[in-house]
């Protein structure tokens, strides 16, 4: 091939405009050792043409395959859900606080109603009316309490839903309860 023939060529591969025929000419023209002298400035193009031959000649291993989908079948482990982990720390800081503040309370209260040595028993209509809507607050705590280990359950299911590919439709089934 001459040399105005091969820079035509090459023009036109790289414009993505050559036949399979043409780019097999082209080719076996830059594996040649006998290239025109003007073509020098070639050397990327010659180095293009050797690697995409290196590569048609690549072939993957005998068992590649069976290699593939035994790893694709292997079964995903997963690490436990830190935001799950952190959840549950962060609720059980919650309850601790929330039963030291009503300790401090009613250490306070106490304090308020000695009068010397003596306690004061007058208000065992109020003490009454206080236990109530102490046992009243405590029961909404643990109702909530509850229902953020649910979600937070529910989101640990979810997350381990994600990870094992599960399609769209389930898991927009999955989500409907909690958006409610």
């Amino acid at each position: 091939m001459e040399a105005e023939q091969i820079r035509k060529l090459l023009d036109r591969y790289w414009a993505a405009e050559t036949s399979l025929a043409e780019e097999q000419a082209l080719a076996e023209a830059m594996a040649s050792d006998q290239l025109p002298a003007d073509l020098a400035d070639l050397a990327e193009d010659k180095a293009w043409f050797a690697y995409r031959e290196n590569q048609q000649e690549a072939q993957l291993p005998a068992d590649f395959e069976q290699r593939f989908w035994e790893n694709v079948a292997s079964p995903v482990v997963s690490l436990p859900n830190r935001r799950h982990a952190i959840l549950q720390w962060g609720s059980r800081i919650a309850a601790a606080l929330v039963l030291a503040v009503g300790a401090f309370a009613m250490l306070q209260n106490q304090n308020n109603h000695h009068q010397g040595d003596v306690l004061a028993y007058d208000h065992i209509g109020e003490e009454a009316e206080a236990l109530a809507h102490t046992k009243a607050a405590l029961m909404m705590l643990s109702e909530k309490l509850q229902f953020g280990q649910t979600e937070a359950a529910r989101l640990g299911a979810l997350n381990t839903a994600m990870e094992d590919y599960i399609p769209r439709e389930t898991l927009r089934d999955a989500l409907s309860p909690i958006s409610r």
